[in-house]
């Protein structure tokens, strides 16, 4: 048996770009959800005490607790996906490792071990990996954390804010990666499972002819023919790609699209908001009718059911007055004017997270009692959570005079004896904040999210170049020229890599939108989704960028074999 893991070790460390690879993916995988999970857990705890205390918490440490509970929910969702991420590139690099070590693994069998004996020596080895790429992400984490905790300070204004973890979160953080790598590799090893061991010594391919080949290689041009042959004797080497690259593209996409999401609701939330003060009210007030440079609204919180049994809170705005004041705008910039006849204006939130467009019938509760409108448009610079109607309509449903008000849109100081008056000046500070917090998640994000991408892309180009180290070699040995051989083995994988990203771009870009709407559903912080061409353009330089990378490491590698001589170690 140690005879077994020596030699196994061996031949895996050989490989030893592609296990640092591994190794930084496992670690990047468990950082990104340690670094949040020790800002969070500690002040959620202090937090959820001073609650169950019977301690009111201010406005700042409200917003904190649900900032908190909104990070836990992303947290741990990119860990699951992260962990599958990592999980699909481990199968990967195994496959391939079997693919080119049949023969060790058939004498390892001859010798007398058995399959299950040969398996457990890789699930161990993978064990090692994970284990000790989780520890560190998480003391890289720990320190990590420092950057949310000073973001959470500046964005909340909130005191004795504490770094540190619960056992429940640090086991999951490390066990779920470990056991899903560990089964990962067990199904992998499947491949050398009940094989003949004279096959495996034989170095024998039971791949039937590949009539897709051949029929590729006849609608290339002739010069491209032998290329295609030799890049297309897999399919799935070529299938293993396109995915690959339709996961990088989505952790491209979403990564930038959380960065810009927070410029969008920045932008949405300024545009079209003229007044200075907003002066709101805890009962009602009689309207000044005779005041006519001010804006009354008269707002309270609804349910609208999204499905059965399922409703989601947001907040009915009656408004009349001025309609400068609050200058409510469609996608294509066109004014609208607040509705009546039982018609609403609705937030963009709810038409990209719950599917609600213009014309359809909304359905909600508003003081008890069951109501429905129709959506006349969408106003993309609504307020957070608000949907827009007449105030005599609200009145209405709340059985209340029309003359009455909980709120004011004003240009000037109101002299009032009760409201709390937020300035504009006051109302920007707080978007800015949530701006800032929300842009510093996004480009830690997009930082991670990038360098998680080109991880997969090197290690996937990596491993479809050293399948051909062989044929290099033996072609090599013919006479042929490095620039020869390149055109011949390897530069195939450029226009496969492009293919790859076309192919797999819409998809990309749909399933980004899937996981940033599912997101913003658990957090109930809206990110709407942003993609843009410069942003497509960037991911397919970036991808082209680490395929030449790759291959100038690649070319050095082969170098380096032939001047020490070392050509015979791969026959």
């Amino acid at each position: 048996m140690k005879y077994l893991f020596k030699q196994s070790f061996t031949s895996l460390l050989k490989t030893k770009s592609n296990i640092v690879i591994l190794f930084a993916l496992v670690t990047l995988t468990s950082f990104m959800y340690f670094f949040v999970q020790f800002s969070v857990d500690e002040n959620m705890s202090t937090l959820k005490s001073m609650i169950q205390s019977g301690q009111t918490l201010t406005d700042n440490q409200e917003k904190f607790l649900t900032a908190l509970q909104s990070n836990t929910i992303l947290a741990r969702s990119f860990l699951i996906i992260l962990t599958l991420i990592t999980g699909f590139i481990f199968y990967m690099f195994y496959k391939r490792y079997f693919t080119l070590h049949k023969k060790e693994i058939g004498c390892f069998k001859a010798l007398g071990y058995t399959d299950q004996t040969i398996c457990f020596l890789f699930i161990s080895f993978t064990f090692l990996i994970s284990f000790v790429g989780s520890l560190l992400g998480m003391i890289l984490g720990w320190f990590g954390s420092d950057l949310l905790l000073t973001a959470s300070i500046e964005a909340y204004s909130v005191e004795n804010v504490k770094k540190g973890i619960h056992l429940s979160s640090s086991l999951l953080g490390v066990l779920l990666v470990v056991i899903v790598l560990c089964i990962i590799t067990f199904w992998a090893c499947n491949q050398f499972y009940n094989e003949e061991t004279a096959l495996l010594l034989n170095g024998s391919d039971k791949q039937k002819e590949n009539h897709l080949a051949e029929k590729l290689a006849n609608i290339v041009p002739k010069r491209y023919k032998l290329s295609v042959r030799i890049a297309m004797r897999k399919p799935i080497t070529i299938l293993l790609t396109v995915i690959t690259v339709g996961i990088v593209t989505t952790l491209f996409v979403i990564s930038i699209s959380l960065n810009l999401s927070s410029k969008k609701v920045y932008t949405s939330q300024t545009e079209g908001h003229r007044y200075s003060f907003d002066t709101k009210h805890d009962e009602y007030q009689t309207d000044d009718e005779s005041n006519h440079e001010v804006s009354y609204y008269l707002r309270t919180p609804i349910a609208i059911e999204i499905e059965p049994k399922q409703e989601v809170i947001q907040q009915i705005v009656g408004m009349n007055g001025p309609a400068h004041l609050l200058e409510l705008k469609n996608e294509q910039g066109i004014s609208l004017t607040i509705p009546t006849d039982n018609q609403v204006l609705i937030n963009p939130a709810l038409k990209e997270l719950y599917g609600f467009h213009k014309g359809d019938k909304i359905t909600f509760t508003i003081s008890g009692q069951r109501q429905s409108a129709t959506i006349l448009d969408i106003a993309e610079n609504a307020e957070t959570n608000s949907i827009y109607i007449s105030k005599k309509q609200v009145a209405e449903w709340l059985g209340v005079p029309k003359n009455v008000h909980t709120g004011v849109l004003s240009t000037e100081p109101l002299i009032m004896h009760s409201g709390k008056t937020i300035t504009m000046t006051d109302r920007l500070i707080e978007l800015d904040k949530n701006a800032v917090s929300n842009r510093m998640s996004g480009v830690i994000n997009q930082v991670l999210g990038c360098i998680i991408g080109c991880l997969l892309i090197y290690l996937v180009l990596l491993l479809n170049f050293q399948e051909k180290i062989k044929d290099i070699l033996v072609l090599d040995l013919l006479g042929y020229q490095t620039k020869q051989i390149n055109k011949m083995l390897i530069n195939i994988y450029r226009p496969i890599l492009c293919f790859s990203f076309i192919v797999t771009l819409f998809p990309s870009i749909w399933i980004s939108q899937l996981i940033q709407k599912g997101l913003s559903i658990q957090t109930g912080d809206y990110m709407p989704f942003q993609t843009n061409t410069i942003t497509i353009l960037i991911i397919l330089l970036i991808l082209n960028v680490i395929y030449t990378c790759v291959q100038m490491i690649f070319n050095f590698k082969i170098k380096k074999i032939i001047n020490q001589e070392q050509i015979t170690d791969y026959f």
